[in-house]
């Protein structure tokens, strides 16, 4: 016995969603024209940036070099007043220096302008001096800063020595005021808000600064980058972020070439891409802003066409587990045109299939119904007729006085009801084998209504019926009875008495041409519960013995087989009306003339 080779179940296809095409579509069309503008505003703004930078660096090299070369001369115009004019304690300072003082040659001062108790006390020499070679020969020593008792702020000396005056004078030294350095030096560079300009001694402190903080506590500037570069032995352009102000700037630091002092020239890079980046800010948000837009324009479009797509598949799965269902899908579906085409194309194909099904089970039941009836008319109609016939025989012998007629009266109509009602389930179990035809619908109708008049003489027969109704296709006498059903019904609805109104007219609907007839009558009407039974075998509402509810059904069987429909419609107290449509046959189309060649 051979062993059985396994199969390999088949793989399995993968598939997407239709939401997930539709994400990742919109996401291109928004992403695929925004990554040019994108870069394209990038490189424009990093450039932008680039050029400001290099303006900066440019401008802060330019006012370092304007700044040192003012500091050296107002340095050297220090030590020239110093020299040149004569020291009178009471006569103003000139507004360059703080305080100055005379000097002997023993190192004690010999007056002073700062406090009278400092004379005749020596001058404290502590501290580095640096000889400063002047225009035209003349020097000057020039201390680094220092700190003084009586001066409000931090100074730097100069000193220079003394060929007039008292014999016994030395030097002579000013102290320098750094506020008025400043003031004059940041008034001929002009400035800006944002840009700082301040001076280091050879050391790295602080001679004066755009903030008199810094002045005063010089520790504030020790771990600034420029600082920190100055006191390293280095200068040159540097981008950094302030210690101070945590902010970034673009600075110079530029080393005088005679003092050895360190200029420093920063700006606020912030401040000035301000105006920059507010304006590539504009333009990002209106990147942003349109990008945002089209989503939602291109969302609010998508879902458009997209939802009822996934609502007219929703629906269909649903009637794929609900048979019985309706197709029902929300109006907004159908306010596209090509949708609307589509679910009508679904409607029909649905209500087809419904039909052809419905069809399918009628017929089974109807053949089993049929064989069922044929054999229930042969088991039961031989033994009935029997006794039927019997019950009559007797009914001959006996008196009509005699009290036993009436039991076999009464035998005698049950056996007959029995009957009829055999022969209802014949007629609506047997279906009509013959060939359909074309009939006028007009001549069935006259007959229906001749025999009803013959059979409830009392009624108001209202006719509207043309006689240029076109034909149907189908078989006249079912179609007979089914009129005379309906008729029947009435009059008994009516007892005999009220209106009979009948009317037939040709409809147009889109391509299909159908006939209405309509039964109304006058009656009590039929009441609500009862509407949605009226139609089914054995229902009947007209009492045990009176009916055999077979009617109804055998009159919308014979419809359906006339691909027509029924509808009924009843208030109680306003009579019923039944509206029977069936479909007119096609007029004949004329030939085609030839042309004579």
């Amino acid at each position: 016995m051979n062993a059985s080779t396994p199969t390999t179940p088949p793989a399995r296809r993968r598939t997407t969603s239709l939401k997930r095409v539709f994400r990742q579509s919109v996401s291109l069309l928004i992403v695929l024209p925004l990554v040019p503008l994108v870069l394209s505003t990038w490189h424009d703004y990093t450039g932008e940036v680039r050029r400001l930078e290099e303006q900066l660096q440019e401008s802060n090299h330019q006012v370092a070099v304007l700044a040192g070369r003012l500091l050296e001369s107002m340095l050297e115009e220090a030590a020239h007043l110093l020299r040149s004019q004569p020291f009178v304690p009471s006569q103003p300072l000139p507004p360059l220096f703080a305080a100055w003082e005379q000097v002997g040659a023993d190192g004690l001062i010999r007056s002073s302008s700062l406090a009278a108790d400092r004379v005749g006390r020596p001058f404290e020499t502590d501290g580095d001096w640096l000889r400063v070679l002047g225009h035209g020969g003349l020097g000057f020593d020039l201390s680094s800063v220092r700190r003084l008792a009586g001066l409000a702020h931090p100074t730097v000396l100069v000193r220079v020595a003394v060929d007039h005056g008292a014999p016994e004078d030395a030097f002579r030294i000013g102290f320098v005021d750094p506020l008025f350095l400043r003031d004059r030096l940041l008034a001929y560079v002009e400035s800006p808000a944002h840009r700082h300009v301040y001076a280091l001694d050879w050391a790295g402190a602080p001679v004066f600064h755009k903030s008199i903080e810094m002045i005063d506590e010089p520790s504030l500037l020790e771990k600034n980058p420029p600082v920190l570069i100055f006191r390293a032995g280095e200068e040159g352009s540097l981008r950094y972020v302030s210690a101070l102000s945590k902010k970034e700037r673009i600075g110079t630091v530029l080393r005088l070439p005679r003092t050895h002092w360190g200029l420093v020239v920063s700006a606020d890079i912030a401040s000035r891409l301000v105006d920059v980046r507010s304006r590539f800010l504009w333009v990002a948000a209106s990147l942003i802003l349109a990008g945002g837009l089209a989503a939602l324009v291109l969302i609010y479009f998508s879902r458009r066409i997209l939802e009822p797509l996934v609502g007219i598949a929703r629906e269909i799965r649903r009637l794929s587990r609900d048979k019985g269902a309706e197709f029902s899908v929300p109006s907004s579906v159908r306010r596209i045109r090509e949708y609307d085409q589509l679910v009508g194309v679904l409607e029909d194909h649905i209500a087809t299939t419904r039909k052809a099904e419905a069809k399918s089970v009628q017929a089974e039941k109807l053949a089993t119904l049929g064989e069922l009836t044929a054999g229930l008319a042969h088991e039961i109609g031989t033994p009935l007729n029997v006794m039927r016939g019997s019950a009559q025989l007797l009914l001959r012998k006996f008196d009509p006085a005699d009290p036993n007629r009436s039991a076999l009266e009464k035998i005698v109509q049950q056996t007959s009801r029995i009957a009829d009602l055999i022969r209802s389930l014949l007629d609506l179990a047997r279906s009509d084998q013959s060939k359909p035809e074309p009939f006028g619908v007009a001549g069935v109708l006259s007959r229906a209504l001749d025999g009803i008049a013959a059979m409830y003489p009392g009624l108001e027969l209202r006719r509207e019926i043309p006689r240029d109704l076109p034909p149907i296709v189908g078989f006249p006498r079912p179609l007979e009875h089914v009129f005379l059903n309906l008729f029947v019904n009435a009059g008994q609805a009516m007892e005999g008495k009220g209106a009979l109104i009948v009317r037939a007219a040709l409809e147009q609907a889109g391509d299909e041409r159908r006939l209405r007839v309509t039964v109304q009558d006058t009656g009590p009407g039929i009441q609500p519960e009862h509407l949605p039974k009226i139609f089914q075998p054995f229902f009947s509402t007209k009492g045990s013995g009176k009916g055999t509810g077979l009617g109804l059904a055998y009159v919308d069987r014979v419809v359906k087989e006339h691909n027509g429909s029924i509808d009924v419609a009843s208030r109680p107290g306003e009579g019923a009306r039944f509206d029977v449509l069936l479909p007119a046959a096609e007029p004949p189309r004329e030939p085609e003339e030839k042309e004579n060649p």
